[in-house]
């Protein structure tokens, strides 16, 4: 991450995701929140802009071409977007901050792989085994394991416990559906969505609260 002071503004609060301290008044910082600065994969990351106060502008640059039309408001003080259109190697994005507190700028350097890696693991070793049909997700399309992305929902019963997949996600969910309540107090089923896809020859798997429903 890279910060920037100024004089001036709101506080805002620890960022619970990157650990960092509370900024002081005036001051900025740039972060990327999808994945370490380092390792980032398929030419895009999602990126914050933290402590923007009433009256300011921003724009957000990706090696000096102009992004900011992703942004919008992400929390208090907060703006966030994905940048896209990233190269294979090191990219620069920058935030420029005018307003009350003066000109701020932060510059936060991002280094893209392949999405087929490798990030941090060295050269691919061959011969490689792939496990995509095994998890369901079909023959792979190339030597690196590639494979479409899958999107799964799960119910969860409140008699068994155990989750159950619906083939339908917007039909009515299963009668025994349990409810579960959010970080933010809301009473919601207890259906799950199930992203499944492939970085670097392995598969990953995303798993968030999610009502189609809704």
């Amino acid at each position: 991450m890279a910060s920037s002071a100024g004089g001036g503004g709101i506080t805002v609060p620890a960022s619970w995701f990157g650990g960092t301290p509370t900024l002081a008044p005036g001051q900025i910082e740039l972060a990327v929140v999808s994945s370490l600065p380092a390792t980032v994969t398929g030419e895009s990351a999602r990126v914050e802009v933290r402590g923007v106060q009433a009256g300011d502008t921003v724009r957000v640059e990706r090696n000096g071409t102009d992004v900011s039309g992703t942004f919008s408001p992400a929390g208090p003080g907060v703006l966030g977007g994905v940048v896209d259109g990233l190269r294979v190697g090191v990219n620069d994005v920058t935030a420029i901050v005018r307003g009350p507190a003066g000109e701020r700028a932060a510059t936060l350097q991002l280094t893209d792989h392949p999405i087929t890696g490798p990030v941090i693991s060295g050269p691919h070793q061959r011969p490689f085994l792939c496990q995509t049909e095994a998890a369901g997700m079909g023959k792979a399309l190339d030597a690196d394991c590639s494979a479409k992305t899958r999107v799964d929902w799960w119910a969860r019963s409140a008699v068994t416990g155990r989750f159950t997949p619906l083939t339908d996600p917007y039909a009515a969910y299963p009668p025994d559906t349990a409810m579960t309540t959010t970080s933010t107090g809301a009473t919601v089923p207890f259906v799950v969505r199930v992203e499944s896809s492939t970085i670097n020859r392995s598969i990953t798997r995303v798993a968030v609260l999610d009502d189609p429903h809704a």
